[in-house]
Formats: C-alpha cells, structure tokens, sequence
C-alpha cells in the first residue's frame, strides 16, 4: 500500500498547504483565538433557557459523546490494525521512522480536524454551567490541541501514537460521558491521558536520534516547530497531574476537566 512521502513536512511554520509564512501563523493561531471567541461569545450568548431547550441541549451532548466515542474507537482500532500487521507495535524503531500509509495519514487528518469538534466539549459545560466554572486545563487543552496535532503530523511516530493513545483515551473519556463509569474506575482515564502525554513527549524527542535523515535534521533545520510541543504538553501533564492529585487523592470538590 503507497505511503506518504517524505519529500517534505505536512505542517512548518515556514510553508503549509503550499503557502508560505506568515500564513501557517494565521491557521494555528487563528485556531487558537478562534476557539476562545466561540467559547466566550457564541456559547455564552446562546444558552439554553427554556427546559425545552435544555431538554435538547441534553439530548444533543449525549449523541455528540456517542459519537465521538466511535470515531476514536475506530480510529484506535484501525491504528492498531496497522501497527500490528507491519510488525510496527513491537518494533519502536520501525514505528518512529517507518513511513505513513496514506489511508492512515487521510485518517490523521480527520483526527486532527476532529479537534475543532471536540470544542462542542466546551460548549455544553458553558451551556449548562456557564463560564466561571471553566478550569485552565479545559480552556489551555482545547485552544492549543488542533495546534499541536498539525506539528504531530510531521513525524510518522507521532502520527501513529496520536491517533493509536487519543483514540484509545478518548474513547474511554466519551463513553464515560455518555455512560457514567464506576468511581473506582474514573481515575484510569485521567491516569491513562498523562501516560499518553508522557509517551508521545518521549516519542517525539526520540525521534531525530533514531530516525537520522531528513528526521535527524528536523530539530536543527526547523527549530521552533520542534520546540512547540514541548510548550503545550508538559503544561497539560502539569495540570492534569494537579488535577488527579486534587481530585482523586486530596479529594477535593469535582469542578469542570477535560480528560
């Protein structure tokens, strides 16, 4: 099956889509930005008020969470598929350098793109809590992920692990929307996101060493795509260790999260 090339990077501060800076500024940080005005304008100013509305707010949220809970499951599934025939999941070299089957870079691509529905998350918490309630995590996650999974893309190993652990993560997260788990059983998906969070920051620091080539040089020719990353992820494992420790150790009172 054809893989994707490696003749250049999907996503570069420099060049996307063919265009040049400054306009790959404009699509992440337009995301960004884009983000916190529709969370602070369009779904503050359309709260549900009647309990009619609210009545379908509900019913609403509850069809989103099913339905984000199966497109990650299959997008989990269908990573793991791959990883498995090609010998990938038990080779951590060949599944950091190994080129990207097109049918699962076109499927990274409706994950990255998936990260603008998730902001339908935050609406339905300002929909029904409005939003002071709000946490950082929750905001700081949703306003950067669609940022971070268009610097994912240019690493295979990313690729790969981010559509493999989210998937996985995420679809345990929905379905614990949608169907309430145990309270036993909630501090696993908390501690499965900072696991994720730690493999794929390991992942990706590991790869121009491993990897050699146009990879080896990745850090050195593109500087700041590379340190990116590192300026968004170890900002959610900081809060979500400080979310789990608070919440499922001190005890204290459940307020908003995003797992």
């Amino acid at each position: 099956m054809a893989a994707v090339g490696q003749s250049k990077f999907f996503f570069l501060y420099s060049e996307f889509l063919d265009r040049p800076w400054p306009f790959p500024a404009y699509v992440v940080g337009g995301s960004a930005l884009g983000y916190l005005v529709f969370v602070y304008g369009f779904c503050a100013a359309t709260r549900p008020t009647s309990p009619a509305a609210v009545q379908r707010a509900q019913t609403l949220r509850y069809w989103h969470n099913i339905a984000l809970m199966l497109f990650s499951l299959v997008s989990f599934v269908a990573t793991f598929y791959h990883l498995f025939e090609s010998g990938e999941l038990f080779s951590l070299n060949a599944m950091v350098c190994n080129p990207v089957p097109m049918w699962l870079w076109n499927l990274n691509l409706a994950f990255t793109l998936s990260k603008i529905w998730e902001w339908a998350d935050t609406m339905f918490l300002v929909w029904f809590k409005g939003t002071k309630d709000l946490q950082f995590l929750h905001v700081y996650h949703h306003t950067t992920t669609f940022w971070l999974y268009l610097h994912m893309t240019t690493l295979p190993g990313m690729l790969k692990m981010g559509i493999l652990l989210n998937g996985l993560v995420h679809t345990l997260m929905y379905a614990h929307y949608a169907w309430p788990f145990p309270k036993k059983l909630v501090p696993f998906i908390t501690l499965s996101q900072i696991a994720q969070l730690l493999f794929v920051t390991y992942v990706w620091s590991i790869t121009p060493g491993t990897c050699g080539g146009r990879l080896g040089e990745f850090p050195s020719e593109h500087p700041f795509d590379f340190v990116t990353p590192y300026c968004f992820v170890p900002v959610y494992i900081i809060f979500f260790v400080k979310f789990f420790v608070e919440r499922f150790l001190l005890g204290k009172k459940k307020g908003t999260k995003k797992e």
